[in-house]
Parts: C-alpha cells; structure tokens; sequence
C-alpha cells in the first residue's frame, strides 16, 4: 500500500550487519560459557555501535520519531508522545539486539521499559500487518544498529515526554494485577469482568462472606478461555437429613466459564461472555456480558447479568425483542447437573459496574462495584438483607502466588478471600540429585573405550537399563529400555554426551532405540557434529538445525562392521553380559479422596504402594501393587450414593473402607510389535481396583503422526470389596475404539472415543486437553451414553475437568510418572470405563510430535 512506501524503503535500503544478539553480554560469564560465546574466523570484524540517548520508534508508515531516552518510562509512553494510539501488541527491540514481545495480557505483568538507543515497533490492527509480518519486522530491527547511526530521510521528532518522578513508573503500568471475586473467577467482589489471567495460570481462592463459603480452583489453558470450579458451602442450611449427614452444612457444586469476545485496543474495551453455575443445581446460575476499559492506574468495568446475579431486574431483558420466552426463566430446582441451555440469557436482567484504582503502591489495589443482584431469591434458609447496592475491597498482594482480600458487601457484611495462583506452564525443577553431568569437548578421543565402560556410565546417566551396544560403521547404536523416565531431550542427551565422549572421531552418528515393555517405540538419530557444535560453539540462529530426527525402529539392524579383535570392545548385549534381572519394582505414595459428599466436604485416604514385577521376557511380565491404608478419615465414610443401573462405581465407599491393606494390581501383560506401526498388548488378572478379566488393546501409531487409533476389548469381572482374588456375581463385557489428534491448534490433543461402558451402557467421550511444553496438561472430559439423565442420577450424564502434572517438573531428580488431579463432581455408574494400569498410547509417547520439544532443563 502506498502509505507502507516509507517502510519498504527503509527495509530495502537498511545495512545487511549480520549482527545477531548474544544470550549474555556479560564477559565473565561468556568466558564460563564457552557455548555462548561465538567464534572469530579469519575476516570477522568487531563493530560497537554508540547507543546515544534516544529512543527510535518505527512508525507503520515508515517514518521514524526519535525522541530523548527517559529512564522509569514504559513504551506506551513513547508512541503516545509520537501521536500514536497503544495497541494490543508490540516490540521493544533493546540495543543489545534482545527482542521483547508485549501484547494484552502484558499488562498483568512487568512493564517494559525500552534502554537508550531501543527500537519501538507497534502497528495497529488497522495496518494490515499480521502477527508473522510484524515480528518479521521486529527481528529484522534486532539486526540494525541504533537508528542514531542511520542516515535516513524520513524522520520526525516527537513531544518530549513528561517528567516521570522516581518510583511512580508502575502508573504507566494498564493493571499490575487481576485478582477474584468472591466466587472464585477473575473480577471484582460479587461482579466478574473481561479480564483474563496468563495462559497456564492454575490458581485457588477460598472466600468467607455470611452465610457462604467458597473454594474455587480455576485454570487458564488459553488467553481466551476461563475456566474455574469448585463449592460453595451454605451455613444456614443442612447438607440433608441428619440420620445420614449429620450437621454438615449444603454444598453446592459449580462450574463456571468466562471466554474472551475482543481483546482490548487503544479504542475498543476487552469483551467477555460467561456462565456461572452452568453444570450445578442451577441455585446461583447466572450469565452475562461484560466489558473492560483501563485509564491508567483505573480499570472500569461494566456488564449485563441474567438469572441470579441479574436479579435485581433493573433493566429489561434485551433478547426479549427476539421472543417474550426470554423474560422467563426456568425454577432452577428443575436442573439436575445437565447443560440447562433453555435457561442461558434468559429471565431478569440487570446492569452492574465497578472500578479498580491500583494505588501508588503496586501491592495494593482497591476495588468498587455496583452489584446487580438484589438477593432476593432465596438460597438458604433465611432471606438475605441488602442495605447497600456498592460493594468496596481492598486487596493486598502478599507475593506474585498470594493476594488478601478484605470487603464491605452488602452495606452490612464482611467479607475475606485468599487467592494463592502459579504459572503451572512454567513449572521446573533443578536436577540437583541427578550424577554430574558429562561435560562436552569438541574434541573426540583417540580411540573408544570399551563397551561395558560406556553402558555403565550411561546406565548411572539415566537411571535405566541399557540393553544393547553395537557399532556398525561410522554410527554407534543403543537400545536403552524403560525409555519413559522423564523428559525425553534430556534424555537423548545424556546418552550423546556419554557416546561422544568415548567414540572415536570416525564415528558420525548416533542411534538411540528407546525402548518400553518390549515395544521398540522408536529410533532417535543424533547427528554427532552438529550436535556437538551446538554445545561447544556459538552458533547463530540462520544456521541452527535439529541435530536429533525420529524414525520407527529398523527391523532388521545392519550388520557389524568392526574388526573381529574390536568386537568385544564395542559390541554389548545385557543377556549374554548376564546383567539383567528379571524383578523390578519400587514405593510409592498414593492419595484418594472425595469430594463434597454429605459425611465430609473432603474425604481422603494417604497410602503406601508396593510395585513388585516379574519379567518373563522384554515383553512379557507380571505386576502385582500391594496398597496399605496410612493416614485417612475414610471412617466418616457412612453415604452410599443411590443407583439405577449396575453398581459399577457407586460401590466406592466399600472398595475404600473394607480392608486396609488391598491388592489394587495383579495381572499377566504381554507386548507385541505387528509392524513399525501396529503394536497389541494382552493382559489378565486383577486389572483395577473394583474389576478383574481379560483384554486386549491394539494401537496405530505412525512416528511424529498427529493421530493415532485404537481399539481395545475387555471380558471384566466385579472384584468383592476386600481386593482379594474372589469375585462378585456382576460381569460385562467393555471396550471402545478411540481416536487421538492433536490438533496443531495452541497445543490441543483430542480423544474421541465411542463403545461399551461397565455399566452396559453404550455411548462415547470426548476428551480434550491442552499440553503445555513443560509436559503440564489441562482437560476435561463428557460422556454421554444411552441411558436418561432420570436413570444416570443426579450429574445427568459423566463429565470431570483434570491436570496432570509431570514428577519430573516439581521433584530434584529425573523420573517417570505424573500427578493426576481430577475434578469430576459426582461419582455414579454411568459413562464409566475401565482404568488400565498400562495403555498402548502412553507406552509409546516417544512417537508423540512434541516428545523432542517438552520438558526444558533448568541447571
């Protein structure tokens, strides 16, 4: 377009430097880190620019507006004093080539505040410029010197900035913080607002105001998208009758949902929809609109609500110009944990609004709202009284994981919140207990030490088994089994820096079988010299490559092509070395509980677990876990949930009461491998705490393939409550065929799956999850099946929102496994399926796309 002339120019014309930015800048520590440090080669010339004392922004037209550095000032202050709007994104390129990426939501964190002699680049939307061309342009500015050293026409010089006095620079700051209502989702006091939390934020927030307590967790697996859950405890009024739950207070479960419509800019305010209580009881349902708008220090916020927070009625109800339907609203007594969508948007509506003032002190924040519930439905035994419509709050944030909350609702009540959230996305642990790493040279020895000197170093590397050492030619080649111990790079790498290490400089490559329970998975090919380089040299980005490329195992290997007198020196076989051992087995801790029933609001169990297995071969084993009841309070456990269909669940309380040592595993497994593609697995025995059968699974894989398809078929049994070997009257045959994806969107995997239920019930589920890069994953999951929502109980039908979280993100020393949280609200007998201690797809995640790219390691 004509008016991007200017910048076309500019690019065209500006100086090819070469430059590229270094990890640090810091002499000392480059000369520690030789890897940082990049190599002079004959011809090389070392230029230091002056930085000067401006700031350089980039205008979308090309011009560019210079204007004096002023220390403590953010970027937004530098387009303002060009004459140009804030936009949802932009670059603060520093002068030492970093680049810096700001964007909404980075206003909950850091301000940026460019250095004498940066780059600012921030078009608006209305430029035509997409994410891609716009950081294109941003790193072609991190290649340019300081503009003070361009000779370029179109220039213009901009307001000086205003004076900035010393410590007040988090003014410039949008909002430092967002913090929770009562409820437990992003907002103000009782009101929600557009505002969202950084992407793979998992956070907590418990909440007193008369006659309700709340216990919230919620989770942020997009930008977009707002999820939180939980219970809310009404003290005026009983769980039920008391010959069954004594004086427990009535706990409500809810599930609420905010998604983001319009990301704020420097005209338009962020705009958000929600649902509040959307699966529950439908006692606190509500939906509404709301819009955000930050001046500064001041975030304003404004909405429309439905159902119970809408009740004070003051406006009407907009969607009645489509029907008169939607001045009603359905007696919420009729939902019975079903999606209630006839309800959504529908019944008294009401404007609120409110404000948030963040004070000159960045730890305190005040909040005031206008609440557009006027409490008069009734929830509880008594009627509550409203004197005043504002509500005001004060928040205090303790630390970044930790805000206090103290309120005045209602013109007549106190109200106190803790909200504790971390960036579970982020989430990583120093391998402090891990052997010290081997160090990398960029030299190779001589000549290669023997085989068994090398499988023992390996072997003490990553605390797994190396079956097989061989050398054909110029590559090395390893099988290493248990090959699913933590992260699978660091994995890869350990192996490397032992193999470079010992082999000689004839050998090139590489590879490393990652084997799994006697499935050879697949082979990593490790190229030698770049991978060697990568860690020994500086080397720029244009020239940086994967060393490491993923295929099936090859199965027939190639033949040896050492000297028969270096046969012994590198050939090694475990077997024939005789240092395999059939038994394998280890401790471990495991925790159950319930949830919001009516003996306790959580019931838990703390037990130790004994894992003794027996390999008859690679691929054939038997494994037994031994379970000891240590610390609980499962004696209050009195409730047995009612059923209409086989008692496939509802029996828990008799499964986790009746013995206290159990036998939850005992079964035969046998692996097999159909092709570089297909594997099977056959097992029998004791396959899960409440069932015991025979099965089999079978499992299309492809490498690096985003889907993946399986079937398995199951002939169970109904296990007695002791856990021991006998068996119930109840049996049924179970299976389903499942389809995995992975989306390629932000990171989502998908499971579709659709078969035959413990209860007989036939229908399908789908699972979806977000797996962020540190292998943390968020999801949830619905099943629906043939069975009525009268006959499935109260719930409807099966759902449950989960995290899994890796061991090897939160513990000192590598290893395999992962803590499995589940919020699924009610337990009953519908939608359930049979949980397998081992499935074809978990076995097998070296195949996974992402394998080679989760899990970075923090030294």
């Amino acid at each position: 377009a004509a008016r991007h002339s200017a910048l076309a120019a500019m690019v065209r014309n500006a100086p090819g430097t070469g430059r590229v930015p270094l990890p640090s800048t810091d002499g000392r520590l480059l000369e520690v880190a030789a890897a940082q440090d990049p190599w002079l080669t004959p011809g090389d010339q070392l230029v230091r620019y002056p930085v000067g004392d401006q700031v350089t922004v980039l205008q979308p037209d090309g011009y560019l507006c210079k204007l004096p550095h002023q220390a403590g000032a953010v970027w937004t202050r530098y387009l303002s004093a060009c004459g140009l709007p804030t936009p949802a994104r932009g670059w603060v390129i520093q002068p030492d080539g970093q680049v810096q990426h700001t964007s909404a939501e980075s206003r909950y964190s850091e301000p940026v505040s460019p250095a004498p002699g940066a780059w600012l680049w921030a078009p608006t939307s209305a430029e035509g410029f997409s994410d891609d061309d716009a950081q294109a342009v941003a790193a072609f500015l991190a290649t340019q010197p300081p503009a003070s050293q361009l000779d370029y026409a179109w220039q213009r010089t901009g307001t000086p900035l205003p004076a900035v006095k010393a410590g007040s620079a988090t003014w410039d700051r949008l909002l430092p913080h967002v913090s929770t209502t009562d409820w437990g989702a992003i907002g103000l006091l009782q009101t929600p607002t557009a505002r969202m939390e950084p992407t793979g934020t998992g956070g907590l927030m418990i909440g007193r105001a008369i006659p309700y307590s709340h216990i919230k967790a919620r989770l942020q697996p997009f930008d977009w998208a707002s999820i939180s859950f939980g219970y809310l405890s009404l003290s005026d009024r009983r769980y039920g009758d008391e010959s069954w739950a004594g004086k427990q207070s009535y706990k409500d479960k809810s599930l609420d949902i905010k998604l983001r419509l319009k990301q704020e800019d420097a005209l338009w305010p962020e705009v958000a929809i929600g649902w509040r209580d959307m699966l529950g009881t439908g006692l606190f349902a509500s939906e509404y609109i709301v819009a955000n708008k930050a001046f500064g220090p001041v975030d304003v916020s404004a909405g429309l609500a439905f159902g119970y927070l809408g009740s004070r009625g003051n406006v009407r109800n907009p969607f009645s110009w489509i029907s008169s339907k939607f001045n009603e609203r359905p007696d919420p007594s009729t939902a019975t944990g079903q999606l209630n969508y006839k309800s959504y948007f529908r019944g008294p509506a009401a404007l609120f609004a409110g404000v948030s003032y963040q004070l000159p002190n960045p730890d305190w924040q005040l909040k005031l709202e206008y609440d557009s519930n006027d409490y008069h439905i009734q929830t509880g035994n008594t009627q509550l009284r409203q004197d005043s419509p504002f509500n005001i709050g004060l928040v205090y944030r303790l630390s970044r994981s930790v805000d206090l909350t103290v309120g005045y609702e209602r013109g007549n009540q106190l109200m106190f919140g803790l909200m504790m959230q971390t960036q579970l996305d982020q989430l990583g642990s120093p391998k402090i207990l891990d052997p010290k790493p081997v160090p990398v040279r960029r030299e190779a020895p001589v000549q290669s030490v023997p085989a068994t000197t090398t499988v023992k170093s390996l072997e003490a590397q990553i605390n797994a088994p190396v079956l097989a050492m061989r050398t054909t030619g110029p590559r090395w080649s390893f099988v290493l089994d248990h090959a699913d111990k933590g992260f699978q790079r660091p994995l890869i790498d350990k192996v490397a820096a032992v193999a470079h290490r010992d082999a000689p400089a004839e050998v090139k490559d590489f590879d490393i079988t990652l084997q799994n329970q006697g499935l050879d998975v697949a082979t990593v090919h490790v190229d030698r010299e770049t991978w060697v380089k990568q860690r020994t040299e500086y080397v720029i980005p244009a020239e940086q490559r994967d060393p490491l490329t993923v295929t099936p195992v090859a199965s027939t290997p190639p033949p040896a092509q050492t000297r028969p007198q270096d046969q012994a020196q590198t050939q090694y076989d475990r077997d024939q070395a005789g240092d395999a051992s059939p038994w394998d087995g280890g401790t471990s801790l495991g925790y159950s509980q319930v949830v919001g029933g009516p003996n306790g609001f959580i019931l838990f169990n703390l037990s130790g677990d004994l894992d003794v297995d027996y390999h008859f071969s690679p691929g054939t084993w038997l494994s037994t876990r031994t379970r000891a009841r240590l610390i609980d309070n499962f004696g209050k456990f009195k409730y047995t949930p009612p059923s209409n269909m086989p008692r496939v669940r509802t029996y828990i309380r008799e499964y986790l009461t009746t013995s206290r040592v159990t036998f939850p595993n005992l079964q035969l497994t046998h692996t097999a491998q159909l092709g570089d593609d297909h594997f099977f697995m056959a097992y029998a025995g004791a396959l899960e705490m409440m069932f015991a059968g025979a099965g089999g699974e079978y499992l299309y894989r492809p490498v690096h393939s985003p889907v993946a398809f399986g079937i398995d078929v199951n002939r169970v049994y109904q296990r007695t409550f002791e856990q021991r070997l006998s068996l119930r009257d109840y049996r049924v045959t179970t299976g389903h065929a499942t389809l995995y994806w992975d989306t390629g969107y932000q990171d989502v995997l998908l499971k579709l799956s659709a078969g035959r239920y413990l209860a007989g019930d036939v229908g399908a589920t789908v699972d979806a999850s977000r797996v962020f890069s540190n292998g943390v994953k968020f999801g949830g999951y619905v099943t629906k099946t043939n069975v009525s929502a009268q006959q499935f109980g109260e719930g409807s039908f099966d759902k449950g929102i989960y995290i899994t979280i890796p061991f090897d993100v939160m513990l000192p020393r590598t290893g395999g496994g992962e803590a499995y949280i589940d919020y699924a609200p009610l337990l009953r007998d519908g939608g359930a399926k049979l949980k397998r201690r081992y499935q074809l797809f978990d076995l097998t995640r070296s195949r996974d796309p992402r394998a080679l790219s989760q899990g970075e390691v923090i030294e």
